[in-house]
């Protein structure tokens, strides 16, 4: 048993490598069907994901704003099923380098309060650090519009919110974020598709823990060992769990269960079937 779990995943979306017939073996109960399933390496996968997107023969495409900073999520089905793939930036060393410089300079020129916990501060602050960054930018760089955008888009999801997640946040097509551990991909709920596996990963279980610690700090409450287990919302009003390692034993985890940004009318209920104009002019 032990043998057979250091074998089992290395890679982005922990799935397993080609072995030899082990059918005279007892099989490791921990195995997933989806894990069992999902039998070729990593790079084959992400290669057929990534040739489908080039050729265009994926199954939909979309563009996702959070904080400018734009993406695009493509929605690829292969033989182990449908994938939400995002192309994330792709920055350079010396660009994260820059980047890191600007954040301890916002940081120290700056009196913010990273704590609010009304929306309407938030976004004031959102505003305040990106005119800020901005400003920093254009005085020591030559750059275009949309690339100092990004930049300080990147800076504020890092800053003020939950960093790559803020990308799945922002989508209005997803219901539900659950990140299960550093070691596996982040799921998704589709509205349309149903669960999806995602290309994002967070990179180490401390991470998640520091995600987790930020949403409580702003809900007035704390996660740590002595209170492994949080119930909140974010500031969207999206409500959260988080439960630390050894609690969860896979690791540190996060779900996010996303709420309609504006609330349901009569209208939306007669349009989408829900219920009919008669019953509505009755009630």
């Amino acid at each position: 048993m032990k043998k057979s779990r250091k074998h089992r995943h290395s890679g982005k979306f922990r799935i397993s490598k080609h072995m030899k017939d082990k059918s005279n073996e007892i099989p490791d109960s921990s195995e997933t069907s989806e894990e069992i399933r999902l039998k070729r390496t990593n790079e084959q996968i992400l290669s057929e994901i990534q040739e489908k997107i080039r050729k265009k023969e994926d199954i939909d495409r979309y563009i996702v704003n959070a904080n400018e900073v734009k993406i695009q999520v493509n929605i690829v089905k292969i033989d182990e099923g449908v994938f939400y793939s995002i192309k994330l930036p792709e920055l350079s060393e010396p660009t994260k380098a820059l980047l890191n410089n600007l954040r301890q300079k916002l940081i120290n020129s700056t009196e913010i309060n990273f704590e609010v916990t009304d929306r309407n501060a938030i976004e004031k602050l959102k505003t305040r650090l990106r005119l800020k960054s901005e400003d920093l930018l254009k005085q020591q760089f030559k750059l275009s519009e949309d690339t100092t955008n990004l930049l300080s888009g990147i800076l504020i999801n890092e800053m003020v919110g939950l960093g790559n997640i803020e990308l799945l946040i922002a989508d209005p097509n997803l219901e539900e974020i659950v990140v299960t551990s550093a070691k596996e991909p982040v799921r998704v709920f589709h509205k349309k598709y149903g669960w999806l596996i995602t290309n994002l990963r967070l990179e180490t279980e401390k991470q998640i823990e520091n995600y987790s610690a930020i949403i409580a700090r702003r809900v007035g409450r704390q996660i740590t060992t002595l209170t492994p287990m949080l119930d909140a919302h974010l500031i969207t009003g999206d409500r959260v769990n988080s439960i630390l390692y050894p609690i969860c034993t896979k690791g540190n985890t996060i779900t996010i269960r996303k709420f309609a940004r504006e609330p349901w009318t009569a209208v939306d209920f007669i349009n989408n079937g829900t219920c009919t104009l008669d019953i509505f002019a009755l009630i």
